[in-house]
């Protein structure tokens, strides 16, 4: 599929923001930095998306009620926790594969 981004060639890939929230449900809270080293490890095809894309991902599921951001005090960084509809998300994706 070929995008219509003026300035973008070729094929451009369609990355599913949700395979975040398998990231984030091993954990209590995480960076985003941390979520693209863990969804690394696990998918090498999501090592190329940049921080970017994973901060306006996150963002996205944020506003759909998916994920929460955290702000800790002592840090100016933020944190991401998976919420009640992400576990349910998760789940529906899950029987959705089998």
């Amino acid at each position: 599929m070929t995008s219509g981004i003026k300035g973008k060639r070729g094929f451009q890939r369609n990355y599913n923001p949700f395979k975040i929230l398998s990231v984030l449900l091993k954990t209590r809270e995480k960076k985003t930095s941390v979520v693209k080293k863990d969804l690394c490890k696990v998918e090498e095809l999501y090592c190329k998306p940049t921080l970017k894309w994973y901060n306006e991902s996150l963002q996205e599921l944020e506003e759909k009620g998916f994920v929460k951001r955290i702000e800790k005090e002592m840090e100016k960084s933020y944190y991401w926790v998976i919420t009640e509809e992400g576990l349910m998300k998760l789940e529906e994706m899950k029987k959705e594969e089998e």
